[in-house]
This record gives C-alpha cells, structure tokens and sequence, in this order.
C-alpha cells in the first residue's frame, strides 16, 4: 500500500477516518463476507469487489495514491486496478481493519458509515 500504510500521526489519524468509512461499505455486503470466509482467494476478491463495489474501490486507491477519486479514475487503466486492488487484499494491516469493520457491523447490513 502506498499513502495508507506510510501515513504516521494526524494524517494516519484522517485517512484511518476515511478508510473505515469505504470498509463499512464494504462491510455491508454480507455476501461478500460469507464469500472471504469461505476462502475466496484475493484475486477472486478483488474481481468480486471491482463488479459490485466499483465506486468504493475507486474511492480506496483514491485514498491510497492521495488524489481524488476523478483522478484517479483519469488514470486508471483496467490492466491496473486488479494487482493494485490485490496488493491492498493481501495486506495485513488493510485485511485486520476489514475484519474489524464486518465484526462491528455484526454482519447484519448495517454500518457505522
């Protein structure tokens, strides 16, 4: 991960404010978290989450790069956005909020966000 996981003190502190919001969305959607329970593979994931949450992602590496989600989708292109997508899946700290996030929403459909 790029700005998410370099961010120290009060930026940590905004973007942290911001990242649980788009993962409460994601939360959300029970589906997907029985899926990732089950073993869904980050990959398979990622491709999950780019068809049915396409604006969360786009807000997430938004967040991550430090840009707005209209730049980010201006740069773009769709041979990026898996690998990127995957490498935040598979990162452990990105991967604990997550699952603090659905913890917190109890699975049940609603969130804080």
């Amino acid at each position: 991960m790029g700005r998410l996981s370099e961010a120290r003190g009060e930026e940590a502190l905004a973007l942290a404010a911001d990242l649980i919001g788009i993962l409460g969305e994601l939360a959300d959607d029970r589906e997907l978290l029985s899926e990732l329970r089950e073993g869904m593979t980050a990959g398979e994931a990622a491709a999950r989450l780019l068809r049915s949450h396409g604006g969360a992602v786009l807000r997430l590496l938004a967040l991550d790069d430090g840009i707005s989600p209209e730049e980010e989708g201006a740069r773009l292109s769709a041979a990026s956005v898996p690998s990127r997508l995957a490498a935040l899946l598979k990162d452990p700290g990105f991967g604990a909020l997550f699952g603090s996030a659905a913890a917190e929403n109890g699975g049940n459909g609603s969130s804080a966000a």
